[in-house]
């Protein structure tokens, strides 16, 4: 009889992928019942971990909609991460009070750069998508008519916005809905262009 959770052990050698330089991320350690995120896809609970007799290990996640995912071991590695703690939580908070990332005007550069984000779903990158879908939407054109996102950067910010909600909600104890606020409550306090 198994005395505490099933524990898959991540290969030593396999190298996470999508990880930005700086401190090493919280340990995950892959066990039945844990929570992770996995990228574009969301907030997830470890349901299984299995290793047939000749074939590579795999995990299997389910998500709050219903949807199992099953991922190799060696994807799990690279692509699951732990919930968001405090740390990044105030990261998150300090982007979407910030300004707007300079970055290429061309639409198709702005989308696929969100895309990426959203993909690789890291809170500060989904924070980034949001704080600059919202300060793009608050500008106006040169004739001073509101600036319009596409229906596509709509679709990923509101994508972003889902995801790092559930996330916050999750990290701090709140219903999404709270985090939606907070998230709200942050981009309205953004500190003005050039200003310390």
């Amino acid at each position: 009889m198994a005395t505490g959770p099933a524990r898959l052990r991540p290969d030593p050698g396999v190298r996470r992928s999508g990880r930005p330089p700086g401190p090493a991320p919280r340990a995950l350690t892959l066990a039945i019942g844990d929570v992770v995120v996995y990228g574009g896809y969301g907030i997830a609970t470890i349901a299984a971990g299995e290793s047939a007799r000749g074939q590579a290990k795999v995990v299997v996640l389910e998500f709050a909609d219903g949807l199992s995912v099953t991922l190799p071991l060696e994807r799990a590695i690279a692509y699951l991460r732990p919930v968001s703690g405090e740390t990044e939580m105030s990261a998150v908070q300090t982007t979407l009070q910030g300004a707007e990332t300079p970055g290429e005007e061309a639409w198709l550069k702005r989308i696929k750069a969100a895309r990426s984000k959203v993909v690789e779903g890291e809170a500060t990158g989904l924070a980034e998508v949001i704080r600059d879908g919202a300060r793009r939407a608050g500008k106006s054109t040169p004739r001073g008519e509101a600036v319009r996102l596409s229906s596509n950067e709509r679709e990923l910010c509101l994508k972003a916005r889902r995801l790092l909600a559930a996330e916050i909600g999750l990290a701090r104890g709140i219903e999404p809905d709270e985090a939606d606020v907070w998230i709200d409550d942050q981009l309205a306090s953004a500190q003005p262009r050039g200003s310390t």
